[in-house]
């Protein structure tokens, strides 16, 4: 059997044709685009016209855009730029952020902030009421990602900013916020200016484009971390990967450019995976009430409740590192959870406990993401070695008992 990739929530394949022009960029188009001379001009020209690729694909303005070495950079540099200008305050963050974000609590924690945590309701929502209620005028950000990257719910940030934005105006204060949309661009329709999120961090690897390369919204400029000669408007100075910068824009434009066709195709792979899985004893969709969610949708977009590109999986009480390891053995590759967490024991299944209390389930999850390169074919291979393997596995999980 062919190896199945479904673990494009964690990155995506590069597109061979943008790895080929890469190498002649760097071959070629070598030189600083800080330089006055014709290379550094020739770099330079490659750097704006990307820029302005990518403000007009996202309707904003080019100076709103700052390139970084990926998403998690993305995402940190808005928020401890918040630790130049603040000396204390409340930080208000979901419960099941990107470790990207996750993380930072603990450093905002150690300089003397107070970090206060939203938890998603039993379908991986976060409700905006809920979000408003951890509000208080010493609260200075809030971080809410858009595509959870292990369950894929879809978080109604625009109605949270919302409820910000009145709390804000009856308390005469004004609270940064922050959205990882990483697992939302190119997959679903991003209006930034609508959000009203005040930064927006986006990355490369998880839309054919080649790691080390993240994007940066910023409504308007903040105080940088790091100095240097100034590139990226200051906020991010260092040389720019000129290659990656280009190769970010132009998959970016393939992906809108395909957005509709592709959608429709990961609909069609997630409503034949949903099939497959009512039909495998001992797996069920997490969280259990997805499949009605998405079947009464209206296939809007502003109504959607989860991305299809993203299904989490119960197999509980076989633990879901278990299974991945021997549907790995198979030549089928998905996940437990964020890639960015599966080696560190203590945030394995934190989204999952952020939704249960139930140990077994929390641990028992795998997921599944697929992308364009998919097919049904690769669906149903899974499914039917999954229902093989889960029969063993669930005996072997009783008799250790």
């Amino acid at each position: 059997m062919k190896p199945i990739y479904l673990d494009w929530a964690a990155s995506s394949p590069m597109d061979p044709e943008l790895a080929s022009t890469m190498v002649e960029l760097y071959t070629h188009s070598y030189g600083n685009p800080s330089s006055s001379h014709s290379f550094g001009r020739t770099a330079k020209k490659i750097l704006r016209k990307t820029r302005e690729r990518c403000s007009f694909l996202l309707q904003v303005n080019p100076d709103q855009l700052i390139f970084t070495s990926g998403g998690t950079e993305a995402n940190t540099l808005p928020l401890l730029s918040l630790l130049r200008r603040s000396s204390g305050g409340e930080i208000v963050l979901s419960a099941f952020e990107h470790a990207a974000v996750y993380e930072l609590g603990s450093l905002f924690r150690e300089k003397g902030f107070q970090v206060k945590e939203v938890k998603p309701d039993t379908n991986g929502i976060i409700q905006p009421e809920e979000v408003r209620r951890q509000l208080s005028p010493a609260t200075i950000a809030v971080a809410v990602m858009l595509v959870n990257n292990e369950i894929g719910s879809i978080q109604p940030i625009r109605r949270i900013s919302q409820e910000m934005r009145k709390f804000e105006t009856d308390h005469s204060t004004r609270i940064h916020f922050h959205c990882d949309a990483v697992q939302a661009l190119g997959k679903i329709p991003v209006n930034l200016m609508s959000s009203g999120a005040d930064t927006m961090a986006f990355s490369g690897h998880k839309l054919c484009a080649p790691k080390g390369i993240g994007l940066l919204y910023s409504k308007n400029k903040f105080t940088p971390l790091a100095f240097g000669g100034g590139q990226e408007f200051g906020i991010r100075p260092g040389t720019e990967n000129i290659p990656a910068v280009w190769a970010f824009g132009e998959a970016l434009e393939k992906r809108y450019s395909h957005m509709e066709a592709e959608y429709a195709h990961a609909i069609k792979l997630r409503d034949r995976l949903f099939l497959q899985i009512e039909e495998i004893e001992g797996a069920e969709v997490f969280p259990q009430d997805r499949p009605r969610a998405d079947m009464l949708g209206s296939g809007k977009w502003s109504e959607l409740n989860y991305s299809p590109y993203i299904v989490a999986i119960n197999i509980s009480p076989v633990p879901g590192e278990i299974c991945a390891r021997v549907l790995n053995d198979r030549g089928i590759a998905v996940a437990t959870g964020s890639a960015c967490s599966s080696s560190r024991k203590k945030q394995r299944g934190r989204v999952a406990y952020s939704i249960t209390a139930d140990e077994q389930i929390a641990q028992g999850i795998i997921r599944v993401s697929f992308g364009p390169g998919n097919s049904e074919p690769d669906i149903d291979s899974f499914a039917h070695t999954l229902q093989q393997e889960l029969q063993l596995l669930r005996k072997t999980v009783r008799h250790s008992r």
